[in-house]
């Protein structure tokens, strides 16, 4: 097995971070940039199987997303917005999605995140990247199907992957210059009804940074409901 001893390492990270409870059955994903450029990435469906994830079974693709290294599934639907970060943020070697209580809350409405904590200040507000219209999407593409260019390690379906192709122009547009504070710390951002993305230097920095900004959303709404409380 090609790269046992990296993808035995994000196997028992993934199952840290499932019995602390940050990874949970409602979805999330993990892609990791190695030394030589190869990306390990979590399987497609890992949340409906609870996270019990095997080191056979984490892929390794390439930059553009072509399969070196089988696992016993494909990759996340969202591994093309991480390669464009990849292939974009030379200083990002790790992205970590998750679907906090707290911070979904938050992209439901399409909200940013305030930085509520001084542990997220630095990260300054979390803005919320506004998805098209899955369903619309959906019903255009079968309606006048066309051939999509999807990486080799996702599930080929079209109607899933334009959405995250959108999606690109959305953050381009919020981060298109800050690529360089990746050198202190790293960048989040919330798709609407997705959940919340942090990509960064290395994954341990990618987790604590997604951790405070959960706690900043989870602040800010308790902080809210007490101060309703008071006027009460």
């Amino acid at each position: 097995m090609l790269y046992s001893t990296e993808r035995k390492k994000l196997a028992k990270k993934i199952g840290q971070l499932k019995d602390l409870g940050i990874l949970n059955p409602e979805g999330g994903g993990i892609a990791v940039r190695l030394t030589d450029g190869m990306i390990l990435v979590s399987p497609t469906g890992g949340a409906f199987r609870l996270w019990e994830v095997q080191p056979e079974d984490i892929l390794v693709t390439d930059l553009s997303g072509k399969i070196v290294e089988k696992g016993k599934y494909l990759a996340i639907a969202e591994l093309p917005i991480d390669l464009y970060i990849f292939a974009n943020y030379p200083l990002a070697n790790a992205v970590f999605h998750l679907h906090g209580p707290y911070s979904l809350a938050f992209a439901s409405l399409c909200l940013p995140i305030p930085h509520t904590t001084n542990h997220v200040e630095i990260l300054g507000e979390v803005p919320c990247l506004k998805s098209p219209d899955e369903t619309k999407l959906k019903r255009e593409y079968l309606a006048n199907s066309f051939k999509v260019n999807i990486p080799e390690a996702v599930v080929y379906r079209p109607e899933v992957f334009l959405v995250f192709d959108r999606l690109i122009k959305e953050f381009n547009n919020c981060f298109g210059s800050r690529g360089q504070e990746l050198d202190k710390h790293g960048l989040a951002f919330t798709v609407e009804k997705h959940g919340l993305f942090v990509f960064a230097r290395n994954l341990d920095e990618a987790i604590e940074n997604a951790v405070r900004v959960e706690g900043a959303a989870r602040t800010a709404i308790f902080s809210k409901l007490i101060i309703q409380h008071a006027k009460n």
